[in-house]
C-alpha cells in the first residue's frame, strides 16, 4: 500500500471524519507475516490496534518515539489508545514496561504468543485498564499483588503460563475484579480466604495447579459467585456447606474434580437452583447422592446439565432423576444394584457401572 492511509482508504485502517488522523488499525485474522512496525508509535491519535490471530513474529516493538533517536520515558504519541489486541501470534520477548504508560488503555490482550518474563510492575499505574489477557504464553514469576489495587480491573486472565508462588490474598481487596483465570500454572499454597472480601467475584478458576489445603468456606459469602473451578489440584478436606447458601441461587458451576476431598456431598447444594455443572469426580467422597440435588432439576428444568461423580467412594442407590441430566458419569464408584435403566449396560449407556448386589 502506498500514499496516505486515510485518503487512499487503506484496508483495516479507520480514520476520523476529516480523514487526516488514523484512529484504529484492525487487521485481525488476515494471515499477516512479519514484525509489528515500530513506526506505529508516530500515530498520536491511535485508539485501537488489533493484530490478533495472525502469524507475526519477533519481539513486541516499543511503541514509543524511537524515530527521533532517543529512548522516551513516555508513550505520549499513543496516549489515546484504548485497545491493544495482539493475540494469536508468535510474538516473543517480554511485555514492554512502556505499556504501563498508556493513560486511557482499557483492554490489553496478548494471549497465545511466546512471551516470556514477568508481568511488568509498571502496569500497576493503568487505572483505566478493565481487561488484561496474557494467557497461553511462557510468562513466569509470581502473580503481582498490585492487581488487587487496580481500580478499574474487571477481568484477569493469566492461564497457561508458568507462574509460580501463591495466589495473592490482596486480590480480595479489589472492589472491581469480577473474574480471574489462573488455570494451568505452577501455583502452590492454599486458596486465600481473603478472596471472599471481594463480593463482585463471579468466577474463580484455578484448575491444573499444585494448590493444597481446603476450600475456604468463606467463599460462600460471595453473593455474586457463579463458578468455582478448582479441578486437578491437591485440595483436601470437605466441601463447605456454605457454598449452598440460599444467596447462591445463580450458582452455575462447582468443578472440584481430581483432588483429595473427603466427606459427603453437602445437602445444601440443593439450594443452588441454577446449578449447571457439579463435577466432583476423582475424589474419595463417601455417602450417597443427596436427594436434595433433585431440587436443581425440579425447580429449574434447564439446570444441572452435567454431573460428574465417577471414581469416588460414593455408595447407595443411584436415583432415577439422574436420567434427566444431559451429561453424567458415575462410573467406578460403589453403587448398589439395581441401577437406573438409563445408565446400565443392558439398557443404557453403562455410565453408572459397576454396582454391587449387597443382598
Amino acid at each position: 500500500m502506498e500514499g496516505d492511509p486515510c485518503k487512499n482508504h487503506w484496508f483495516g485502517v479507520n480514520c476520523g471524519i476529516e480523514m487526516t488522523d488514523v484512529l484504529a488499525i484492525t487487521l485481525e485474522d488476515n494471515r499477516l507475516i512479519g514484525t509489528i512496525p515500530p513506526e506505529l508509535g508516530v500515530l498520536p491519535k491511535l485508539l485501537q490496534l488489533d493484530f490478533g490471530k495472525n502469524e507475526l513474529e519477533g519481539p513486541l516493538p516499543r511503541l514509543d518515539n524511537e524515530l527521533f533517536g532517543t529512548i522516551p520515558t513516555t508513550l505520549g504519541h499513543l496516549s489515546r489508545m484504548t485497545l491493544l489486541e495482539l493475540s494469536g501470534n508468535k510474538l516473543n520477548g517480554t511485555i514492554p514496561t512502556e505499556l504501563g504508560m498508556l493513560p486511557r488503555i482499557k483492554e490489553i490482550t496478548l494471549r497465545d504468543n511466546l512471551l516470556t518474563g514477568n508481568v511488568p510492575t509498571e502496569l500497576e499505574s493503568l487505572f483505566t485498564l478493565s481487561h488484561l489477557n496474557v494467557g497461553q504464553n511462557r510468562l513466569s514469576g509470581t502473580i503481582p499483588t498490585f492487581f488487587g489495587s487496580m481500580s478499574g480491573l474487571l477481568s484477569l486472565y493469566l492461564y497457561e503460563n508458568s507462574f509460580s508462588g501463591t495466589i495473592p490474598p490482596e486480590l480480595g481487596n479489589s472492589s472491581t475484579l469480577v473474574e480471574i483465570y489462573f488455570d494451568k500454572n505452577q501455583l502452590t499454597g492454599s486458596i486465600p480466604t481473603e478472596l471472599a472480601k471481594n463480593h463482585r467475584f463471579n468466577t474463580i478458576s484455578l484448575s491444573n495447579n499444585q494448590l493444597t489445603g481446603s476450600i475456604p468456606p468463606e467463599l460462600g459469602a460471595i453473593s455474586n459467585l457463579q463458578d468455582l473451578i478448582f479441578t486437578n489440584n491437591s485440595l483436601s478436606g470437605t466441601i463447605p456447606t456454605e457454598l449452598g447458601r440460599p444467596v447462591h441461587n445463580f450458582f452455575s458451576g462447582f468443578e472440584f474434580g481430581n483432588n483429595q476431598l473427603t466427606g459427603t456431598i453437602p445437602t445444601e447444594l440443593g439450594n443452588c437452583q441454577f446449578l449447571f455443572t457439579l463435577a466432583l469426580y476423582g475424589n474419595p467422597l463417601t455417602g450417597t447422592i443427596p436427594s436434595e440435588l433433585q431440587n436443581t432439576i425440579s425447580n429449574n428444568p434447564a439446570s444441572l446439565t452435567e454431573l460428574g461423580l465417577n471414581a469416588t467412594s460414593l455408595s447407595g442407590i443411584v436415583p432415577e432423576w439422574v436420567c434427566g441430566i444431559e451429561f453424567y458419569d458415575l462410573r467406578n464408584s460403589d453403587w448398589d444394584c439395581p441401577l437406573p435403566t438409563c445408565c446400565d449396560s443392558a439398557h443404557g449407556n453403562g455410565l453408572c457401572e459397576p454396582c454391587m448386589d449387597r443382598e
